[in-house]
């Protein structure tokens, strides 16, 4: 689903839409920036996957919706209670390199394929408990 057909969420809304190319002092503040964009649009984010040099300096990061993944089976079969379908392999989500000092936004993926959350709800998602209102 794109942000553009929920009318809850119109571009009007959307704070600060990243771009390939934009530049970050480091990384938690690409944290910050996404998660922000994220509140605006209604989804909530997680770290993913990245690639770390020896002295421990992050040199590649994906941050993605929350609802990426997909569920594994379950090693002991068929569980009695099944857990509610929390992830849905959606694929929106924001990849950064470093280059020098500097971390680069290389690509970023906005379509989201399950339902986003109003903005009345949206301070209830994971990642937006902490967000200041600015």
């Amino acid at each position: 689903m794109d942000s553009s057909e929920n009318p809850v969420h119109s571009s009007e809304n959307v704070r600060n839409l990243p771009i390939i190319g934009m530049e970050f002092q480091s990384e938690e503040k690409v944290y910050d920036f996404y998660n922000l964009y994220a509140r605006s649009i209604g989804f909530s984010i997680r770290r993913g996957s990245s690639s770390v040099r020896t002295n421990k300096v992050v040199r590649r990061r994906v941050l993605c919706c929350s609802k990426q993944g997909q569920y594994q089976k379950h090693s002991r079969g068929t569980p009695e209670e099944k857990r509610l379908d929390t992830i849905t392999n959606c694929e929106a989500k924001v990849v950064i390199k470093l280059f020098g000092n500097v971390y680069r936004l290389v690509e970023f993926k906005e379509d989201h394929n399950h339902e986003l959350v109003p903005p009345s709800q949206v301070h209830h998602l994971r990642s937006q408990r902490k967000v200041d209102n600015k």
